[in-house]
């Protein structure tokens, strides 16, 4: 399950279990149970087999921010 905020910019890629932010935010949950997940931004790789996060990255300043929250 992904929310995103305003203006967010985002792909997921066809037959995996990957997730593209480019711009903006998500709040991100993956189930334990359907294996590992990859997410990507400019600045950042997360790679979970089960949590609820928070990402985010800031084109203009090329930064991202990942908060584990479970």
């Amino acid at each position: 399950m992904v929310r995103t905020g305003a203006e967010t910019t985002f792909r997921f890629p066809q037959g995996k279990r990957n997730f593209e932010l480019t711009s903006g935010a998500a709040l991100v949950m993956i189930r334990p149970e359907q294996g590992q997940s990859t997410i990507n931004t400019p600045q950042a790789k997360v790679v979970s087999k089960g949590t609820a996060l928070f990402v985010q990255h800031d084109s203009q300043v090329n930064a991202s921010l990942i908060g584990v929250l479970t």
